[in-house]
């Protein structure tokens, strides 16, 4: 991190804003989608990059939460259920809230609630704002862009450089950017066994990748343009 002596290793949030190591971290994180995998009655499940979603029942979605949070952590997968989130039909809070409610995860509610009220962790008093995102929610999940529609809903369509010197906002402790950094990573510990392929790797074809290969690979990701947090398509 720029004018920092000690490093700052490689793990969860630092890989955001650079394309090619998205592309990586996808590939490293194919195992665990495959050990994942649930019937499709139990609802389908999404990933992108470190990102995942499952859509179902509530106690099969727990469960797979649950199972997430065991698997996870050996292949250096991490969940964290403070910035999940839970979205469900009105008339299920109470629900979610017996199946979820011994979690850090955040409950949503998808549907308006018969007094006109929209999503609750939105601002009171702004209905048609609240309506028109909500009408953009559905538009974006219905496209089937999971990842943009929760970026919107969770107000993180922005983002931008950080220095490690400033003060985090929002941040009671008064804490410094890197040192939130630091809390949020998990300490090193070594890989499982089970990460690696007991196998011969498979002939490796020759590529040739120029930088314009690059460019068209960055301007192609949604969301990649490097640490100013634009869109790549800018």
């Amino acid at each position: 991190m720029r004018d920092q002596s000690a490093p700052l290793w490689s793990r969860e949030g630092t890989t955001q804003g650079d394309p090619l190591a998205s592309l990586f971290y996808s590939v490293a994180t194919l195992p665990l989608v495959w050990e994942m995998k649930r019937p499709a009655e139990e609802g389908p499940q999404a990933w992108f990059a470190d990102d995942s979603a499952k859509v179902g029942d509530l106690q099969p979605v727990r469960d797979w939460w649950d199972e997430l949070q065991r698997r996870g952590p050996l292949r250096g997968y991490h969940p964290n259920g403070k910035k999940s989130k839970l979205v469900v039909r009105a008339g299920c809070e109470e629900r979610a809230q017996e199946v979820f409610g011994d979690t850090d995860v955040e409950i949503l509610v998808q549907e308006a609630e018969r007094n006109n009220a929209f999503l609750a962790t939105r601002p009171v008093g702004k209905d048609d704002a609240n309506e028109a995102t909500l009408r953009q929610f559905r538009r974006l999940i219905d496209k089937g862009k999971v990842r943009q529609a929760v970026r919107l809903l969770t107000e993180r369509e922005g983002g931008g450089a950080l220095d490690p010197n400033d003060l985090a906002e929002a941040d009671p402790a008064g804490r410094t950017v890197r040192e939130v950094l630091e809390s949020k990573h998990p300490a090193q510990s070594d890989p499982d066994p089970s990460c690696f392929l007991d196998r011969p790797l498979p002939p490796l074809t020759q590529v040739e990748i120029t930088a314009n290969h690059i460019e068209r690979a960055a301007r192609a990701t949604k969301g990649g343009a490097g640490p100013v947090g634009g869109e790549s398509s800018v």
